[in-house]
């Protein structure tokens, strides 16, 4: 049906933004790929979060986040701007519309 053709239309749209933006944020992808480069394709789980700290995950992404203007930094405080609401507004949807639960 013409519905269906248009869900499927929208939703290729969306993944060919936002699979870029998932390959490089996703920690599951990026736990796949150190684990890929790991002798046997093995790590222990210190060695693991060794390579890929807190420290990685959200330092890279604080910078980046007040750059986009998704929120603004003071005071070592982050305060999410308008633009960052409608940001999360619109993913709270997506993971509501697929069933998908907030897992973090």
């Amino acid at each position: 049906s013409f519905g269906i053709l248009l869900a499927a239309i929208f939703f290729l749209g969306l993944f060919s933004y936002a699979g870029p933006i998932c390959a490089d944020r996703s920690i599951s992808v990026a736990m796949a790929i150190l684990l890929t480069r790991a002798p046997q394709f093995t790590l222990t789980k210190q060695k693991l979060e060794e390579l890929y700290s807190n420290d990685k995950i959200l330092g890279k992404r604080y910078e980046e986040f007040r750059e986009a203007g998704v929120v603004l930094i003071q005071n070592e405080t982050l305060v999410l701007t308008k633009k960052g609401q409608k940001i999360a507004q619109f993913y709270m949807l997506l993971l509501k519309f697929l069933n998908l639960k907030e897992n973090f």
